[in-house]
């Protein structure tokens, strides 16, 4: 495999892992016939999905000489620049890494309190979804990646989920 499939499966590998619903996406046109087929929209990621608070992911992968085209530049941006969307470009692993460990940063509760998760029940420090993401309120265990309302990891109150 190429290295940019090899950092690609690596991409999806750690995100799946970590809860996210990810994928490698195939663009380009495929002849069928008389007709061309258009696989994916112009200018759409290498990686697409959405993350575990349900934003949409797009990154686009760059290897060695290989550049951002102008349609690529804008709609990062467009994504980038929403409240529901998480856009990024890798060019290796430890900057993913790090791209990864800074959305991490962002989801968190600056004053990194601990709380009973209510599904693993485990003290943990969840994140939070702030305003800028548009989830206002929700909060995910770094464990089991449950996410829920914040009422319900105050250990007192279940949240209305019968327990």
């Amino acid at each position: 495999m190429s290295a940019s499939g090899d950092l690609q499966v690596y991409i999806v590998e750690f995100l799946t892992a970590r809860g996210w619903t990810v994928w490698r996406n195939n663009s380009g046109q495929i002849k069928t016939g008389a007709y061309m087929v258009r696989l994916s929209p112009e200018n759409s990621g290498d990686i697409i999905g959405y993350d575990i608070l349900g934003r949409y992911v797009h990154i686009e992968e760059k290897i060695g000489n290989d550049i951002l085209s102008p349609g690529q530049v804008e709609e990062m941006a467009k994504v980038a620049e929403s409240k529901h969307g998480i856009a990024g470009l890798i060019t290796d692993k430890k900057q993913f890494e790090a791209w990864y460990d800074n959305i991490q940063k962002k989801n968190t509760l600056p004053s990194g309190e601990e709380r009973k998760c209510p599904k693993c029940h485990k003290m943990v420090v969840p994140r939070y979804a702030t305003e800028n993401y548009g989830v206002m309120g929700w909060a995910v265990c770094p464990r089991c990646n449950t996410n829920r309302h914040k009422t319900d990891w105050d250990g007192r109150n279940d949240g209305g989920m019968g327990r």
